[in-house]
């Protein structure tokens, strides 16, 4: 995965990977699907491919395996998109093995509401693995409800995804502590 950072002395962050050994995989044919296959990764998160969907994978001949598995929304690489004010707020990434696969038409993510919107609407974001920047892939087709996040039909590639949404930005002050209350010099700290 390549991700963009703002450099300014030390790496900012540690660098996660999703877990794809132990997320959820099929093997399904390349080209036009005759059923429909749904991957349900540990954490929940579900990707499903419609029957009709043509799957593409380079290098891939008569079949493809494709994973899905999940990154907690602290653990998402690179600089996440800033919406200004107010301010975005991410969620769960998943990422879709492999990242060069494509889907025509999309197909469907569905994943837990872990930023508790409840009802509405969020938009789905990329992670570019040309340039390693985030960007939107569509609040179109996503909705909120039971929940639950869905995008139905609007990945159309492998890749890490997130879904985010607008809150309100406000202030926060604090301070880093050791075990035994006493302050620690230098610690970096990542609002999620």
């Amino acid at each position: 995965i390549q991700v963009a950072v703002t450099m300014a002395g030390d790496v900012p962050m540690p660098i996660h990977l999703p877990n794809l050994p132990d997320s959820a995989a099929a093997v399904v044919p390349t080209g036009l699907q005759g059923a429909t296959t749904t991957l349900t990764s540990p954490n929940g998160s579900m990707l499903n491919i419609a029957a009709g969907t043509t799957v593409s994978v380079p290098g891939a001949t008569a079949t493809a395996d494709i994973r899905i598995g999940d990154l907690a929304a602290q653990h998402l690489p690179g600089d996440l998109p800033r919406a200004g004010t107010p301010l975005l707020l991410f969620g769960a990434g998943v990422f879709v093995h492999p990242q060069d696969a494509s889907f025509s038409p999309g197909i469907d993510i569905d994943i837990a509401d872990d930023l508790n919107i409840g009802s509405g609407s969020a938009t789905l974001y990329r992670l570019d693995p040309a340039t390693g920047e985030w960007g939107s892939v569509a609040n179109v087709g996503v909705t909120v409800s039971g929940g639950r996040i869905s995008a139905n039909g609007v990945l159309t590639s492998g890749g890490l995804y997130a879904f985010g949404d607008v809150v309100t930005s406000t202030s926060l002050v604090g301070r880093v502590v050791d075990a035994e209350g006493n302050g620690v010099p230098g610690a970096m700290v990542r609002v999620c």
